[in-house]
């Protein structure tokens, strides 16, 4: 049943003090009287509402992060709950101010863990992808260096690329051995894992896109984490 309005009310909404506002430990929460504290005439708020309505700012004791869904339950009834907020503090501040509140009346909203997982699959699955593309070109580059180094363009015979040969085209600069040897040793691996990480299907279409060109065919010989052979072939 709708709460009839006294001549207080009327001269409180005439005069702007239909607003409350509440000072929760430092951090400032304005509100109105009707319809947000006035359904509510068990709460505390209410409660201080009415007692200290000339007040500018009433004084509340209580976790200013938490006090807004204090607020959300006196205007909706219910609680839209973040998933990274504790369903049990927000429960807990909720008893502070008189509101009996039942578990079932905070709705835990939030992101299905479910979906999350589903799309961070996809995500990762993408990212993989992308890297065996960029791993495939760079052998695919260095086999062509290695090619027109020996004067092919391409000619029939093979094409053999190392880990280690890799590892001096990416990085031509000089570690000194005394003090840089367990940072090549890093690099090193990290060449090995290009050798060990690229699809030999994309190696090999871009190797194609190049030996075609002269009236080759490209054929990937063999395939392991410190050797990678290439071989070209007229075509018939």
């Amino acid at each position: 049943m709708k709460r009839q309005r006294s001549e207080a009310d009327v001269h409180r909404a005439a005069d702007g003090s239909d607003l409350v506002t509440f000072n929760v430990s430092g951090k400032i929460y304005t509100v109105l009287r009707e319809p947000t504290l006035s359904l509510h005439p068990n709460s505390l708020l209410t409660q201080l509402a009415e007692e200290k309505g000339n007040e500018k700012e009433i004084f509340v004791e209580g976790d200013q992060d938490l006090f807004k869904y204090v607020l959300e339950y006196h205007r909706d009834r219910k609680i839209l709950l973040p998933p990274m907020i504790s369903k049990e503090a927000v429960l807990r501040e909720v008893k502070r101010f008189g509101l009996d509140l039942a578990p079932e009346e905070i709705v835990e909203d939030g992101v299905c863990l479910p979906s999350v997982r589903a799309k961070t699959k996809v995500e990762k699955d993408r990212l993989v992808k992308e890297r065996g593309i960029h791993t495939a070109a760079l052998l695919a580059n260095l086999i062509v260096q290695k090619a027109l180094e020996k004067s092919m363009a391409p000619a029939v015979g093979t094409v053999q690329v190392s880990s280690q040969e890799a590892f001096e085209l990416l990085f031509p600069i000089q570690f000194p051995e005394d003090k840089c040897k367990g940072l090549k040793e890093v690099f090193y691996k990290s060449v090995s894992c290009v050798f060990l990480g690229c699809e030999t299907a994309h190696v090999l279409e871009l190797l194609n896109a190049w030996a075609r060109s002269f009236g080759y065919e490209a054929r990937i010989e063999f395939h392991h984490p410190d050797h990678f052979m290439a071989s070209f072939t007229p075509i018939a």
